[in-house]
């Protein structure tokens, strides 16, 4: 998981730093505890429905660096042959369905798609699985998602990245309960509440959650507390936050919360970790050579 990880973020700051060249992306960074928590017990026939930040999600199921950089730049090689763009991407082959760039759309879409589950594969025990941001659960479509996967029965697992922030506006702004599985709750569904920003943690959780979905055939919500490291969008949003509040989101970071654990339990040494995010840049330049 580290080492996906890894690949997500390194992938991040390579177009972070190609931002003048007119690339963008809406940040994950902060987000790949989520990501790597929930989609690492995933199967490959387990269906993923994503959202406008999609990179991490679709990186964690199985996509690769070259298919990536190739579609952010429009480039035949990409994912979608480069006309998907930045947040618009499906790889079904490996249970990635799609990404939206609608806010709340994906909500829908994956009911959709737990409900093919349901109807054209009875016998199966795969489950769908969408993400989407606590923005999304203010939009209709999270009331009518949430009212027919519980009245249907439907075998999808919901994952809320809660990072507190609508681009540049704080969720005391536009949430009208303090968590999303408060709302949830009304709707009889299963929830539960993790700390996104360790991996291990959302493990756990998820662990529990899937389970639910995949025996029982019932949808649940899954509310990850997350901070966002960079700008909601690169390049076109600035960030208004304070130094502080971005201080905090630093020293949230789920890469260096893995880190420090791995290497407290002698499982990472400082130098195996840099041999690693060296290996995993050569695979960056290697994905991009041609680009």
């Amino acid at each position: 998981m580290y080492e996906t990880m890894v690949k997500i973020r390194l992938f991040e700051e390579e177009i972070l730093r190609r931002e003048q060249k007119g690339l963008a992306i809406h940040s994950c960074a902060g987000h790949e505890g989520v990501a790597l928590g929930v989609t690492a017990q995933l199967r490959l026939t387990d269906l993923v429905v994503s959202n406008h930040r999609p990179w991490g999600h679709f990186l964690a199921k199985g996509g690769t660096l070259r298919e990536s950089f190739a579609e952010i730049m429009g480039h035949p090689d990409g994912v979608c042959g480069g006309i998907g763009g930045e947040m618009g991407i499906s790889k079904p082959e490996i249970g990635f369905v799609l990404s939206s760039m609608i806010v709340g759309a994906a909500l829908t879409i994956a009911t959709g798609v737990a409900f093919s589950l349901q109807q054209l594969h009875p016998a199966s025990d795969d489950i769908a699985v969408v993400y989407f941001g606590e923005g999304a659960s203010t939009n209709g479509a999270f009331h009518e998602a949430l009212t027919l996967a519980k009245v249907s029965h439907l075998p999808l697992l919901f994952v809320c990245e809660n990072n507190g922030l609508s681009g540049n506006t704080p969720a005391s702004d536009y949430l009208p309960t303090p968590l999303v599985v408060h709302r949830a709750m009304g709707y009889g569904i299963r929830t539960n509440v993790c700390d996104g920003s360790d991996v291990l943690a959302v493990w756990d959780a998820a662990q529990t959650a899937i389970d639910v979905v995949r025996r029982h055939r019932s949808p649940f919500l899954l509310e990850c507390l997350v901070q966002r490291i960079n700008r909601h969008k690169v390049p076109r949003m600035p960030d208004v936050r304070s130094p502080e509040v971005k201080r905090q989101a630093r020293m949230r970071d789920p890469l260096l919360k893995l880190r420090s654990a791995l290497i407290a339990e002698h499982l990472l040494t400082p130098e195996e970790d840099l041999v690693l995010r060296h290996a995993t840049q050569r695979d960056i330049d290697l994905a991009l050579e041609g680009l």
